[in-house]
């Protein structure tokens, strides 16, 4: 076995395992019960704080965050694959790179989530 097909083997593992931590970790954090988007800024806010007192949050968070690092890894191993294959100049690998690093950035900062339990 080549260097590439462990790449690529590793990779491969590294996107289903991360598939499978982000999701279970997504499906329990979307039954606190979201309030629609219609919804008051009273509603929202209280929605917040109710999601910040449930005890198993966090460690659900810490699941996706599992979750995405491993996507992370799936995503930057795809786009070194990508290089590979694509050849001079690398262009679409090169975005398809600073994607992969960009998408796992903004789940793990979680500053949506955070400005809106400091708010109300």
């Amino acid at each position: 076995m080549d260097s590439w097909t462990g790449v690529a083997r590793i990779s491969g593992w590294a996107g289903l395992v991360g598939a499978v931590l982000l999701f279970g970790a997504i499906i329990p954090i979307g039954s606190l019960g979201e309030p629609p988007l219609e919804a008051s800024t009273n509603d929202a806010a209280e929605f917040f704080r109710n999601a910040a007192d449930a005890s198993w949050l966090q460690p659900v968070e810490a699941v996706g965050t599992l979750g995405m690092i491993g996507l992370l890894w799936f995503l930057v191993g795809l786009a070194v694959l990508l290089r590979r294959a694509e050849g001079e100049p690398p262009f679409r690998s090169t975005v398809a790179l600073a994607s992969a690093v960009l998408l796992p950035a903004y789940y793990l900062v979680n500053a949506s989530w955070a400005s809106a339990a400091h708010r109300g």
